[in-house]
């Protein structure tokens, strides 16, 4: 035994520098090695004999290195792979170690894939886990340095551990890289879609995508939730059915279906984006789930706020005309499965939104009807977008929305112009969709009461035939809505909420009228302006002017302000 010890010497030193565990020696032998030693460690400990060993022991550790020796005078990387076979697998039950000279060209592609990418069962990923293993690279690290002791732990799971390395390690190709056909066959796992002779182009991937990953769910959760993506996640074009019908037809609860779906959900996330396929048996081809890869990077470009709809279908745009016009159905199932929901509106008005998956969508659907509202009944003038943003948050009392969810919020509203030069947002009169929110407008932009009649044609301009009828329809909006206030029984109407302005006399009006044109005006030119705001007679305008100490007559039927006699319109505007 003393004269081979020095064939020892010649061994690769990248052999010499693997822990004594690699050696899957009994457990007499480990019991009298330390955990750390090295097989260099060994082999000198041999030179010196300076270890007090047991004859038992001595001898294994001696025919174990002889049969290194002969098997590594293949070369090391041959060598040490039948060296390796010829070894009991995981003789230790509580340790994994497993060193392949293949990883060595192990690419980064692969390499900083996560570690669940090899198909690993519950208690291995959560074994992982616990290792704080995140990486391919990382677990043939701590394979090579020897996994002591993973929890949950037992023989079977370190037996499975080492089954994905070394099929992983026979997967490799000479760059590196994996061939993933070849890996799931060895591990009993389905590559989807099926047919390896058809290229998988873009424009395919959505007319194949309701199969597939009916297909994937199949495997993992069998025909319960096949149903599941079949009619609720990727339906036909009849659309959606509820989890309450679901779970009526299949016997359970709706709790238990709206559980499944989320772990469906969740899976198919890990996998498509992720490319996680813990527990999974089943996995998808480069080609196929490329595609939603981009989609759902370009969804994270978002940072999180409120896109679009017209921005989402710019995203599919690259992906062909199918993906662009692909239905509803289909739509929101896609975006679900990318970590996103799509928001959709009872009213058709309404275009959809973006959002990630953990915000809330009632928020957001609250904060569109509110920003219509501002914009159909408040600031006919326009707004811009900080300013909306301000109104919609203090209107909520609640932080739910950012300011880089205006673009989104704003598009999704109809009949939203943004004027190029101030940069405001407003909604034109023939945009308000309705009757009230029209007639308020109107009468916001007019500092004065109007007649009914001059509200009915400015809200609904319409031939003469049809204006009786007009003129009736916004009679009974103005008496039955609480936003508007009669002036007596003058057909007369003024917002209910109108400040002093509103309430101005014949006299304020005559000023008012006075002090704008800056020169003297007839009685008829005064009539003409006061009467389109206050029920009032040439007799009575007359009269007044003559009683008001704020006017003076320069000449017959010709007033103007008595000097300073615009102080009091000042204070009463005030």
């Amino acid at each position: 035994m003393h004269n081979r010890t020095p064939r020892w010497d010649s061994l690769d030193a990248r052999v010499l520098d693997l822990p004594v565990g690699h050696l899957q020696l009994s457990e007499r032998a480990r019991l009298a090695l330390s955990e750390r030693q090295t097989i260099g460690g060994i082999v000198s400990a041999f030179h010196g004999r300076s270890q007090k060993w047991t004859s038992l022991v001595r001898s294994e550790l001696d025919s174990t290195l002889c049969q290194l020796e002969r098997c590594l005078r293949r070369g090391t990387t041959a060598g040490w792979e039948e060296f390796r076979l010829q070894r009991p697998k995981a003789a230790d039950k509580t340790a994994v170690y497993f060193a392949s000279f293949s990883f060595d060209r192990l690419s980064d592609a692969v390499g900083h894939l996560p570690a669940n990418t090899l198909h690993p069962s519950a208690r291995a990923a959560t074994a992982f886990d616990r290792a704080k293993i995140a990486t391919v690279v990382q677990l043939v690290d701590a394979a090579k340095a020897g996994l002591v002791n993973p929890h949950p732990a037992g023989a079977e799971t370190c037996m499975e551990i080492v089954k994905m390395l070394e099929v992983l390690a026979g997967s490799l190709q000479h760059k590196g890289t994996c061939d993933w056909e070849k890996y799931v066959r060895l591990r009993g796992v389905r590559l989807l879609p099926d047919d390896k002779s058809h290229r998988v182009a873009g424009e395919d991937v959505f007319q194949m995508l309701p199969e597939v990953v009916k297909e994937a769910v199949f495997l993992n959760h069998g025909r319960r939730g096949a149903t599941l993506v079949r009619e609720y996640l990727l339906p036909s074009d009849r659309g959606r059915r509820t989890f309450a019908e679901i779970a009526r037809a299949s016997g359970v609860s709706r709790q238990n279906i709206q559980h499944l779906y989320n772990l469906i959900l969740s899976e198919l996330e890990a996998s498509f984006l992720r490319d996680d396929y813990a527990s999974c048996r089943f996995r998808f081809r480069d080609e196929f789930s490329r595609p939603f890869k981009r989609l759902a990077a370009a969804l994270s470009r978002a940072g999180g706020r409120a896109v679009s709809y017209a921005e989402w279908k710019r995203m599919l745009t690259p992906l062909g005309p199918v993906a662009s016009a692909c239905s509803r159905s289909i739509e929101r199932g896609l975006i679900d499965i990318l970590g996103f929901r799509l928001i959709v509106f009872q009213r058709d008005e309404f275009k959809p939104i973006v959002l990630p998956a953990y915000r809330k969508a009632s928020s957001i659907r609250l904060a569109v009807t509110r920003a219509k509202r501002l914009l159909a009944r408040k600031f006919a003038l326009g707004i811009s977008e900080a300013e909306l943003f301000n109104g919609l948050r203090s209107a909520s009392g609640g932080t739910f929305l950012r300011e880089t969810d205006m673009a989104g919020l704003i598009s999704s509203i109809p009949n939203v112009r943004r004027d190029s030069g101030t940069g405001l947002y407003r909604m034109r009169l023939g945009d308000v969709t309705t009757l009230p929110d029209r007639v308020e407008r109107v009468m916001q932009m007019s500092q004065f009461p109007l007649h009914f009649r001059k509200l009915a044609q400015a809200v609904n301009p319409v031939e003469l035939a049809a204006r009786k009828a007009n003129e009736r329809s916004v009679g009974v909006v103005l008496s039955r809505d609480k936003r508007f206030r009669p002036l007596g029984r003058t057909g007369f109407w003024a917002l209910a909420n109108r400040g002093p302005v509103g309430s101005w006399t014949v006299s304020d009006l005559a000023e008012d009228a006075l002090t704008r044109r800056e020169k003297p005006m007839t009685e008829a030119e005064l009539f003409a302006l006061v009467s389109e705001k206050r029920p009032v007679s040439r007799n009575a305008i007359r009269a007044r002017l003559f009683k008001n100490p704020r006017f003076v007559r320069v000449a017959p039927k010709l007033w103007a302000l008595a000097k300073g006699g615009a102080g009091s319109l000042v204070k009463k505007a005030n």
